[in-house]
């Protein structure tokens, strides 16, 4: 179930999916047809189990069009990127009634044929439909259907709309039941919610604030559930008329508050064949998508590359992850599982692997003398920090379900190596992203060697091939003969810890580089006045902060400038390349170096973000005891068009960020570069126009064949202290092309 949740009331409305069994439904429903099956996965939709962005249309009166005008819709609303319909199946309006039951919930044709036909339709399209049963009459005139009156032609209705669309897998019934929210979760047990909020000008700016509150409050009520925006504001209802922009923003807001779905509710009052004004459409003669107005038309066919830049999809882009650490050796594991607990919000935490037994004597001076042990009672201040983390990001995880998969590496325990292959072989198309931090090998090979070398052993060559192909490492090698010589290699190992340059190798760069970035002061940012997990940040380090196994996530931190497949890109663990020295190592990339500030070097790499990652770093540790409202939060950048576009040499290319925003309301610092390292263009750029403000541009180079060159807005903003996010647009630079034009 799900639910309709008014902000100021804190109303819920419910929606039942229609695959769940209730009191309601005579059975479970048959297998889909075309397998379109609609999911939820904690804070997600999934399609086919791969989580996905639900963006919606509401299509008004859909059961009185004919089939040819509703395909024709459908062509359209694919083709900007549209997975999600909203029908309703009691409507009545205009001279016709087109509600699928009558008043008393049995089945009314032709319009129950024309709604399984419509949801057949969908389900072989890949969409989803909301199938709607309105509270009340839809019209003003005493006709057939549109009106259920009571709970028994609720209650039929539900039982004949199930069992129409049993067979199918990709709908859900919306039946307009408002609740309050504790009630919804707790009591009706929804699944998701659906949101109705206040419709006025200050709304398109509110969404992500109220997003991240509603899955506050899902948190806090331990209910995991996705929020779905289903009927925003729209046009011709009150005195606010919106414009494009403030549906464009809206869709923004849902995807950086963390909304799983948005639909754009349109139309605007119609008038009915005696020029009275309805809130509806009329699909007999005309088509919907002919029908609506200049400002839909243009809402129309910018929100598609909205979502595409917002990478809403996003959902799919959120990372799995597993951490093995040797804690209880040298303390910098703690003092990196401090950061890493502080980011646990941006990834699918899978597991916390603890490979040492018996924590080494002098060095490391806990009073646990397990890794297990250690780790524990940092996940327990975590634990205490939680409450405060949530007001800043509701995707934090809950501490029992990190303490849950916190399990020990060592002895004759197998749970760690049970833990990987139920991470590893679950039925999500994400691939597991696997960090050692150390193993301690005088009690245990790491976990996920055992774990291969029992796949291997039990799956054969084959079985041994499907799981490795579902990992990427970011790691130091401690994996034997899997790591060089079993084929199939690692599809990706991006190697944070070596190779030895200079004399040192790379993880012993990051103190260097960041102890005291951007005025960085471990005691007064850190162990004093930051909660339990601050201070648990250990100072007995042969460097200062030495974290040397930061890097191996803050590789997979999304911050907008990173591509994790992508290690050619650039991260906050700085820059990956193919290693010369390693050629029978295809899938190793290693530390390279980057040109920066007149130096050539492979520090600038990771120099030149250094004072944004340590300010971030700063952030969240103020998150662990200040309220949302007094303390600083990241930009949100929007670069117009796609981020991935193909020019002719020669073009002006035109990049324009003013729709970027701050959730705290701070003025912006833009800051436009050129990141030539990244891309495949060697040749001299000519200069970008504007540098420092929103809006800058540059003519496409002349190249002999195609390149690609890569630009780096960096969007700092002025609050204390001041947090950076990034967003890249990769230029394809095409001799042959003639026209101007951008492609995905």
């Amino acid at each position: 179930m799900c639910g309709k949740v008014s902000l100021s009331a804190m109303l819920v409305t419910a929606i039942a999916f229609a695959c769940l069994a209730t009191d309601t439904l005579v059975a479970a429903p048959a297998p889909a047809v075309n397998a379109t099956v609609l999911g939820i996965r904690d804070r997600q939709f999934t399609l086919n189990g791969e989580p996905t962005f639900l963006l919606g249309f509401s299509y008004y009166r859909a059961l009185g069009a004919p089939e040819a005008f509703i395909r024709l819709d459908l062509d359209d609303l694919q083709a900007h990127g549209f997975n999600w319909l909203r029908v309703w199946a009691t409507w009545g309006a205009f001279d016709n009634d087109v509600s699928a039951v009558d008043s008393q919930g049995g089945s009314r044709d032709p319009y129950m044929k024309k709604l399984q036909w419509l949801v057949a339709e969908c389900d072989r399209r890949g969409k989803v439909v909301d199938v709607t049963l309105t509270r009340g009459r839809r019209s003003e005139e005493p006709l057939a259907g549109g009106s259920l009156p009571d709970f028994e032609s609720h209650r039929r209705a539900v039982d004949v709309i199930v069992n129409a669309l049993r067979q199918h897998r990709n709908w859900y019934l919306d039946l307009a039941i408002e609740r309050d929210v504790r009630d919804s979760l707790l009591e009706m047990e929804h699944d998701f919610l659906a949101v109705h909020r206040p419709r006025n000008a200050q709304s398109p700016k509110q969404t992500a604030v109220r997003t991240r509150e509603l899955l506050a409050m899902t948190a806090e009520f331990e209910r995991p559930a996705p929020i779905h925006h289903q009927e925003p504001f729209r046009r011709g209802y009150g005195t606010w008329e919106p414009v494009a922009d403030d549906f464009l923003n809206d869709l923004r807001g849902a995807v950086a508050g963390g909304a799983a779905g948005w639909c754009f509710h349109n139309g605007s009052q119609r008038s009915t064949p005696d020029n009275q004004p309805r809130r509806s459409f009329d699909l007999r003669d005309e088509r919907l998508i002919d029908q609506l107005d200049t400002v839909e038309r243009s809402v129309l066919a910018q929100v598609g590359a909205v979502l595409a830049e917002s990478n809403a999809p996003a959902a799919m882009d959120r990372l799995r992850v597993m951490v093995e650490t040797d804690a209880g050796g040298d303390p910098d594991d703690e003092q990196s599982l401090v950061r890493f607990l502080l980011y646990a919000n941006e990834w699918d935490v899978e597991g916390i692997i603890c490979n040492r037994a018996a924590a080494r004597e002098g060095e490391n001076r806990n009073r646990e003398r397990t890794g297990l042990a250690i780790v524990e009672r940092m996940v327990k201040a975590y634990a205490e920090c939680y409450p405060s983390l949530l007001q800043h990001d509701p995707r934090y995880p809950r501490p029992e379900q990190l303490l849950a998969r916190t399990v020990a590496g060592y002895g004759d325990n197998n749970e760690a190596v049970e833990l990987i292959l139920a991470a590893v072989d679950a039925a999500d198309p994400r691939p597991v992203w696997y960090m050692n931090w150390g193993t301690d090998h005088g009690s245990a090979p790491s976990s996920l060697k055992l774990a291969l070398d029992q796949v291997l052993r039990e799956r054969g060559p084959s079985g041994y091939a499907t799981f490795k192909n579902r990992l990427r490492l970011s790691s130091d090698d401690q994996f034997g003969d899997h790591t060089t010589k079993r084929e199939p290699p690692f599809t990706l190992w991006v190697d944070t810890f070596r190779p030895e340059l200079d004399r040192n190798r790379w993880y012993h760069r990051f103190s260097a580089l960041t102890a005291t970035a951007g005025d960085f002061n471990v005691q007064r940012d850190v162990l004093t006045g930051h909660g339990p997990l601050g201070a648990s940040y250990p100072l007995n380090t042969t460097q200062p902060q030495k974290e040397g196994d930061s890097m191996t996530f803050l590789y997979l931190i999304p911050t907008g400038m990173n591509e994790p497949e992508q290690p050619t890109w650039g991260s906050w663990a700085g820059r990956y390349g193919r290693n010369e020295n390693h050629g029978d190592r295809p899938y190793y990339w290693a530390n390279q170096q980057d040109t920066w500030q007149g130096t050539t070097h492979r520090d600038n790499t990771l120099a030149r973000w250094a004072i944004h990652l340590q300010n971030d770093f700063k952030a969240r540790l103020d998150w662990c005891v200040t309220d949302a409202k007094d303390a600083n939060h990241p930009p949100v950048p929007d670069v117009n068009g796609l981020l991935r576009r193909t020019v002719a040499a020669g073009e002006r290319v035109s990049l324009d960020a003013d729709d970027s925003s701050d959730p705290d309301g701070d003025p912006l610092n833009f800051e436009w570069s050129y990141y030539p390292e990244a891309g495949t263009y060697r040749g001299p750029f000519p200069p970008l126009d504007n540098t420092t403000s929103p809006a800058t541009s540059f003519i496409a180079p002349q190249v002999e064949d195609t390149k690609t060159i890569h630009l780096l807005l960096t969007l700092t903003d002025t609050g204390s202290p001041p947090l950076t996010r990034y967003r890249r647009v990769m230029v394809t630079v095409d001799p042959a092309r003639r026209s101007i034009s951008e492609q995905p």
